[in-house]
């Protein structure tokens, strides 16, 4: 579809939306081909609007890029985080506990 259709959608639903205030002659009470005609005014106005409404959203895709990797969604370290950060990393135990079994005295 190209912008003409999609504007001539539009248009063509609003033509149908106000046919019943027009020429309510067309339509005795509330028949069912009012309610044809409400619908169909209805499919055209959706049509039309949503197919505006998907190229507006594309067009504006390239300026809603974001980065969502899970470095971007965290909040950068404060100084105290990364000092904390810094000493778990130096950190050495007071004693070590080797946890390999001497396969050969068994």
């Amino acid at each position: 579809m190209k912008l003409p259709h999609a504007l001539g959608f539009v248009a063509h639903g609003l033509l149908l939306a106000a046919l019943s205030s027009y020429a309510p002659g067309l339509f005795a009470g509330a028949s069912a081909r009012e309610l044809w005609v409400a619908f169909m005014s209805w499919v055209n106005l959706a049509v039309g609007a949503g197919w505006l409404a998907h190229r507006a959203f594309v067009a504006l895709l390239p300026w809603l890029r974001y980065d969502f990797t899970a470095a971007s969604l965290l909040p950068p370290p404060s100084a105290a985080a990364a000092e904390s950060i810094e000493a778990m990393d130096t950190f050495e135990p007071a004693f070590a506990v080797s946890l390999d079994v001497d396969r050969e005295a068994a």
